[in-house]
């Protein structure tokens, strides 16, 4: 095509018109000017020479640019647009990623503090199962353990004379 091809879409559309809208409404318009210029050069009365083709093929041509020059200024004027939502988008996309680690943490944290607060109660229950331990003199330790070993000694008699029948069982 030559030369420049004059367009103004700022009278066919408004500035706050949706992009994608006005590209259908330009391939929609699009179709029909192709199919004028074809009802122009198609004529019985014409032959379609090599020229007649060549005139109704640019004239074509002439309308898809203007068409994609259209499409490509709404596209630019539509583009802030779309990064600034891509922008929102990700950011909320974040905002929610960051809510999510906080409460997965949260969640952590207290199986934590639930395993600790077990592990202290099992110690407090095995801590008193256990006899506790008394302060004694040295004298009573001693005392303690003669009475252990006399037990067991005693113990030890009573069934080895049980065994040998010196004893008789008596229950």
């Amino acid at each position: 095509v030559n030369g420049k091809i004059k367009f103004e879409d700022d009278q066919i559309f408004g500035d706050s018109a949706d992009a994608s809208e006005n590209i259908e409404l330009l391939l929609g318009d699009l179709r029909k000017e192709i199919e004028n210029v074809y009802r122009k050069f198609k004529n019985e009365n014409i032959d379609l020479s090599a020229k007649n083709n060549k005139d109704m093929l640019s004239e074509i041509e002439s309308v898809l640019d203007k068409t994609l020059m259209t499409i490509g200024v709404l596209r630019e004027k539509n583009e802030p647009d779309v990064r600034k939502q891509e922008k929102e988008r990700r950011k909320t996309r974040n905002e929610i990623k960051v809510i999510k680690q906080k409460e997965f943490g949260e969640q952590e944290n207290r199986k934590r503090i639930e395993k600790a607060n077990q592990a202290r109660e099992e110690k407090a229950k095995a801590a008193s199962d256990k006899p506790l331990r008394m302060a004694m003199k040295r004298s009573q330790k001693k005392a303690l353990k003669k009475k252990v070993v006399k037990e067991t000694i005693d113990e030890d008699k009573e069934f080895y004379l049980r065994y040998v029948g010196d004893l008789e069982i008596s229950k």
